[in-house]
C-alpha cells in the first residue's frame, strides 16, 4: 500500500491557498456591493482573470446593450449581476496583461451556497477532509 498522506496534505493546502486568493480577488471586484466597472482600480492578474470570467458569463446572457442582466456563473458558485449605467461614460480597467475599454456598468458578485441560494457568509471553499493533513 502506497503512502498518499503527504500528496493529499498538499493538495489540501493549495486548495486553501486558492481559496484564499479567490477571497481576495472577490474582494478587490467588490464582493456583494455593486460597482461601478470605472471605479475598479488596477487590477492584479488573478482577479484581472476572475472579472473576465464572470464578465464572459454576464455578457453571454445578456439579450441587449441596455439590458440589465442577473446569472448565475458558469460554475455555479457566484451571482453576477450586470447593469448598464446609462450615462454614456466608459470603463478602462488596468491589469499587467494590458487594458480593457468598454461601455461602463454596475456589477455585483455573490457567493452561492449550495442550493443556489445567496451564501450569508463570505466567499470560502470547502475542503475534503481527505486532503487536509491530520495532526
Amino acid at each position: 500500500m502506497i503512502d498518499r498522506s503527504a500528496e493529499r496534505a498538499k493538495l489540501g493546502q493549495l486548495a486553501l491557498q486558492e481559496a484564499g486568493e479567490i477571497s481576495q480577488w472577490l474582494q478587490i471586484l467588490g464582493a456583494g456591493r455593486r460597482v461601478r466597472l470605472s471605479q475598479l482600480d488596477e487590477l492584479p492578474e488573478g482577479a484581472f482573470q476572475l472579472f473576465l470570467d464572470v464578465l464572459a458569463d454576464a455578457l453571454a446572457a445578456k439579450s441587449g446593450s441596455a439590458a440589465a442582466v442577473s446569472v448565475t456563473s458558469s460554475d455555479g458558485v457566484l451571482q453576477i449581476d450586470l447593469e448598464p449605467t446609462e450615462d454614456g461614460a466608459m470603463a478602462v480597467i488596468r491589469a499587467t496583461a494590458g487594458v480593457l475599454i468598454g461601455e461602463d456598468h454596475y456589477l455585483m458578485i455573490r457567493p452561492l451556497a449550495e442550493d443556489g441560494e445567496e451564501a450569508d457568509d463570505a466567499w470560502r471553499l470547502e475542503v475534503p477532509p481527505s486532503l487536509v493533513a491530520e495532526g
